[in-house]
């Protein structure tokens, strides 16, 4: 089994000094000399997937695109189209990621005809509710193949004008075409929900972005559990504003995903909404609970209006892995939000109401940064059989690393630093090679990195081939003595 362990927070290296424990000595100096920094993606941006359709020349965006096999992608997206004004769940293919195909599915009749790639009609005129934001996630771990495809969706109810209902719905589908099994999930939601499966929990997740009539309109975000993927747990308030941002601050819409790779960490891009700006730019958020909530830099967005060149932006759900890169996708808007814009279009000519990819390097959402000279010390770890360093050393850095015994903190012979090269395996990961081989060290214990860094950013280490066992301790990263 491989082990990841990536930088959500600091929770991996050991405090050090200053520890104040019933008979534990710290025996680790604390990290100096280096810190958690967030990074932007590389922005593309001609759109992938374009407004060029009558049912979709408003808006082909907020896509949610799944990988079903190296040759075969699917989306799912938002198309608006401009008299009457509908809104149109749209499906699309591609071979690539790509080059984007927009089959006749022979569904849903619009202007006469079936020939169209709508899946089913969200809002229309005649329509006493209306769907929003669906999402929807291809179930690999589901013994029902009937039940292969998910969805979660807002719907608004009306009568007489007014708003009666706000609820999230589910639906399944043997083959995301055809949906069926419509139930009520939970109360409350707005739009754009994310839904995965977590293999460690063992229940679906779901995050949405809600409105709470006693929060004076400000959308917050909610999050609610499944087992079954039929009884929701009553939804918990997972970020709201507080005193930390200003007060004509939103939080729009969730964007969550399971940190590729990593048990313990999740990631989320939440758009702000600036009300007196009338913009929006997404943001990084990270967790390992989905408690804790951690916004990394509101003044440094993720995707900002200057990146894109529009006014607001909205993340998809979702991440593509390949190739040493982390693909995710996002709609941008030339206008603000109370502005409209459908319709406008980008300075350079481009369509902006389309979908376009936002491109990370793999676990490139935070990095452990050294500037200069640096140094930490990991909690122990049970190290496998290879240790890969994902990591981005500058001209004259470098990474040095040691084994050292938990007790005492002293390298095992043949593990110190004068033992140890980082060999280069492709253009993201180097293998940390010591004179010895880890199969060398002692059976069944649990071991320390001790690492020193020279203008360099590690942004992940992975553990290969990992033998579970636990040591008299557990999982307490302190000796007692």
């Amino acid at each position: 089994m491989d082990k990841k362990h990536v930088f959500v927070d600091y929770y991996d290296i050991d405090a050090g000094y200053g520890v104040d424990n019933p008979g534990y000595r710290p025996l680790n100096g604390s990290p100096y000399g280096v810190k958690i920094v967030q990074h932007k993606p590389k922005i593309e941006l001609e759109p992938v997937i374009c407004c060029d359709k009558p049912w979709d020349e408003l808006r082909a965006g907020m896509a949610n695109v799944i990988k079903l096999s190296d040759k075969k992608y699917i989306a799912y997206y938002e198309g608006i189209n401009k008299t009457p004004e509908w809104i149109n769940l749209c499906y699309a293919e591609s071979e690539d990621g790509v080059h984007w195909v927009k089959p006749d599915l022979g569904l849903v009749e619009f202007n006469g005809n079936k020939n169209n790639n709508i899946v089913k009609i969200c809002g229309a005129p005649y329509l006493n509710y209306v769907e929003e934001g669906d999402v929807v996630y291809y179930d690999k771990y589901t013994e029902n193949e009937n039940e292969r495809f998910k969805t979660l969706y807002t719907k608004v109810s009306y009568k007489d004008g007014k708003v009666t209902d706000v609820s999230m719905y589910s639906q399944t589908s043997k083959d995301g075409i055809h949906w069926e099994n419509e139930r009520y999930a939970f109360k409350g939601g707005d739009a754009f929900a994310t839904l995965f499966y977590d293999e460690d929990l063992g229940k679906y997740v779901a995050t949405v972005k809600s409105q709470y009539s006693n929060h004076l309109a400000r959308r917050t975000l909610i999050l609610s559990e499944s087992a079954d993927f039929i009884n929701w747990s009553k939804p918990r308030l997972i970020m709201n504003g507080n005193a930390t941002i200003d007060p004509d601050i939103d939080y729009y819409q969730t964007a969550m995903t399971k940190w590729e790779g990593a048990s313990d960490a999740y990631v989320m891009f939440p758009p702000t909404f600036h009300r007196t700006g009338d913009y929006l730019e997404s943001n990084l958020v990270l967790t390992r609970d989905l408690y804790t909530f951690t916004l990394f830099d509101i003044n440094n967005p993720v995707i900002s209006q200057y990146d894109c060149r529009a006014k607001e932006n909205y993340m998809s759900p979702g991440c593509i892995a390949e190739n040493g890169k982390y693909i995710h996708f996002f709609t941008p808007f030339a206008a603000g939000h109370n502005e409209g814009g459908w319709e406008s279009v980008h300075p350079d000519g481009l369509k902006m109401a389309g979908t376009n990819r936002a491109i990370f390097r793999e676990d490139g959402y935070t990095s452990l940064r050294s500037e200069s000279h640096g140094g930490f010390t990991t909690i122990p770890f049970n190290v496998g059989k290879r240790i890969i360093f994902n990591c981005d050393i500058q001209v004259k850095g470098y990474i040095k690393v040691a084994l050292t015994e938990d007790e005492k903190n002293i390298p095992y012979e043949g593990f110190g630093f004068e033992d140890c090269k980082l060999e280069k395996k492709d253009e993201i990961s180097y293998e940390v090679v010591f004179s010895k081989l880890l199969t060398e060290l002692p059976k069944n214990t649990k071991v320390r990195l001790k690492v020193e860094m020279f203008k360099a950013d590690l942004y992940s280490f992975t553990f290969k081939d990992v033998e579970e066992f636990e040591n008299e301790e557990g999982d307490c990263p302190y000796k007692v003595i």
